[in-house]
C-alpha cells in the first residue's frame, strides 16, 4: 500500500504539467508508473526465484558431498581401524608362533646335547675303566717281575711311569667332560695307582723282612685301588643310567 502512496507522489511531482492538474491527473499518471513498476518487478521475480534455486541446489551439492567426505572419512578410519586390529592380531600370533617354535627348537637342541654329551662321556667312561684294566695288569706283571729279579730298578721305574702314563689322556678327558662325583672319584683312584706303583718299583727278589713288609703294602694298596675302581662303577653308572659293557673289571 505505501509503493502505490509513493507512485502517486512522484507521479504529481513529475507530471509535465506540474501540480495544477490536480488528483486525477496524478492518479492517472501514478497508475502509470505502478504499472510500469508491476512489469518489472515481474521481470524480476523468475530471476530471483531461478537464483534461489541455483543457489539451493549448489548448497545442496556442497552440503551432499560435505556429508559424503565425512561418512567416507569415518568409513576409512574405521576401516583403518579394523586393518590396523587385524594386523596387530596377526603379529601377535606370528610372535608367539615363532616363540613356540623358538621353544620347541631349544628344547630340541637341548635334548640333542644332552644326548650328545651322554655319548661322550659314555665313551669317555668306558675308556677312563678300560685303561685302568691295563695300567694295572701292566703294574701287577711289573710287581712279578720285580719279585724275581728279571728287572733292574731303572727299567722298573721306566715301566711303572709307562703304566702310570696310560691313564694321562682318559683322566684329562674325563676331567673335562664327566661331572663332579666321577672326577672327584677317578683322582682318588689314580692317586692310590700312584702309591702302588711306587711300592712296586722297590720291591726286590731278596727274601728278606723289609722285602716281605713293602709286598704286603703293595697287596693292600691294590686291594684298595680294586675297591676304589669299584666306587667308580657304580658312580658312572649311576651319572649314565646305564650299564658298561666294553669295560672290565680288573684282575
Amino acid at each position: 500500500m505505501s509503493g502505490v502512496f509513493y507512485t502517486l507522489n512522484r507521479a504529481y511531482a513529475f507530471h509535465p504539467q506540474g501540480a495544477g492538474t490536480g488528483l486525477d491527473g496524478a492518479l492517472k499518471h501514478g497508475c502509470m508508473y505502478f504499472a510500469a513498476d508491476a512489469g518489472q518487478s515481474t521481470t524480476y521475480l523468475p530471476l530471483i526465484i531461478a537464483a534461489v534455486g541455483i543457489l539451493g541446489t549448489l548448497a545442496a551439492s556442497v552440503l551432499t558431498q560435505w556429508m559424503n567426505s565425512r561418512r567416507d572419512t569415518k568409513q576409512w578410519v574405521r576401516q583403518k581401524q579394523l586393518q590396523d586390529e587385524r594386523f596387530e592380531r596377526e603379529r601377535e600370533q606370528e610372535a608367539l608362533r615363532w616363540e613356540r617354535e623358538r621353544g620347541e627348537r631349544r628344547e630340541q637342541w637341548q635334548r640333542e646335547d644332552t644326548a650328545r654329551l651322554h655319548q661322550e662321556r659314555l665313551s669317555a667312561y668306558q675308556t677312563l675303566l678300560a685303561s685302568f684294566d691295563t695300567a694295572i695288569k701292566d703294574l701287577k706283571r711289573l710287581a712279578m717281575n720285580a719279585h724275581w729279579g728279571i728287572l733292574d730298578v731303572e727299567d722298573q721305574f721306566d715301566k711303572a711311569f709307562a703304566a702310570e702314563s696310560i691313564l694321562e689322556e682318559p683322566v684329562a678327558r674325563v676331567e673335562i667332560i664327566g661331572s663332579p662325583t666321577i672326577v672327584s672319584a677317578t683322582k682318588d683312584c689314580v692317586t692310590t695307582l700312584n702309591q702302588y706303583a711306587r711300592m712296586i718299583v722297590w720291591i726286590s727278589p731278596e727274601p728278606d723282612a723289609e722285602s716281605e713288609k713293602k709286598s704286603k703294602g703293595h697287596q693292600e694298596t691294590l686291594a684298595l685301588l680294586r675297591s676304589q675302581l669299584v666306587s667308580l662303577r657304580n658312580e658312572i653308572r649311576s651319572d649314565i643310567g646305564s650299564e658298561i659293557k666294553s669295560a672290565k673289571r680288573p684282575i
